[in-house]
């Protein structure tokens, strides 16, 4: 049999925000196909260790990446907040500005993690769905929540299920996602999910904040969560 073709999507994930710290986590999905002719398929967690060398793809208990660095830069482009690991895929970041603009970068042994073009489940000339170039990059961005002395605006938010199986297939459920995604490019003020990849807390603290991680047109924030991630 044909030797699988592999390829490795690497994505950031927001999980936190606050008036004054961020959490931010990194990972992979990988899929894997034997000829051009078959669709890409997601390699199962029973099979990511043959495959990859790994247990996980994102989670508190995720195996690191390498030497990992996440860095905050501030409105002026100057680097606001830093935060290093070597021995998980996630970092909090703090001491940062309340209502304030910030960008941000995740750096891998040196390299910017998920930069570039991203491959996504896009319509193919064969009719259905399967894993392309889909033209998107991520603009890596998030606004912090006012300080906890200021009185509460009105919010705009827009809350989903779980991702599924996404924009994969053309079912009402797929067709769903792509309708939630084109309203989201009114940038409402948070977008949360409630996703199969969890993250809990050991102590409670309220999530205040707000942002934007945007590939292309769409926009994605991660789960709120509290002071620590705690399951996968």
């Amino acid at each position: 049999m044909q030797d699988a073709e592999l390829h490795a999507e690497e994505f950031i994930h927001l999980i936190d925000l606050s008036h004054d710290s961020v959490l931010v986590a990194w990972g992979a999905f990988w899929f894997r196909r034997h000829s051009p002719e078959q669709r890409w398929e997601i390699v199962d967690d029973h099979d990511l260790f043959s495959v990859a060398g790994r247990r996980t793809c994102i989670g508190n208990s995720a195996e690191p990446f390498g030497e990992s660095r996440v860095e905050v830069l501030d409105p002026d482009g100057k680097v606001a907040a830093t935060a290093s690991t070597s021995d998980r895929s996630w970092v909090w970041l703090t001491g940062l500005e309340s209502d304030t603009d910030y960008r941000y970068r995740v750096l891998i042994d040196g390299g910017e993690w998920a930069k570039g073009e991203r491959w996504d489940s896009v319509p193919t000339r064969r009719g259905g769905y399967d894993l392309e170039p889909a033209g998107n990059q991520y603009d890596l961005r998030f606004r912090t929540w006012p300080g906890p002395d200021v009185e509460a605006e009105r919010t705009r938010f827009v809350a989903i299920g779980d991702y599924g199986v996404g924009v994969r297939s053309d079912s009402e459920s797929s067709r769903r996602q792509r309708r939630s995604r084109r309203r989201c490019s009114t940038s409402p003020r948070k977008l949360t999910s409630a996703s199969s990849c969890r993250w809990g807390t050991t102590s409670t603290r309220a999530s205040r904040g707000r942002s934007t991680t945007r590939a292309g047109e769409r926009t994605t924030t991660g789960t709120p969560a509290s002071s620590s991630p705690t399951a996968t």
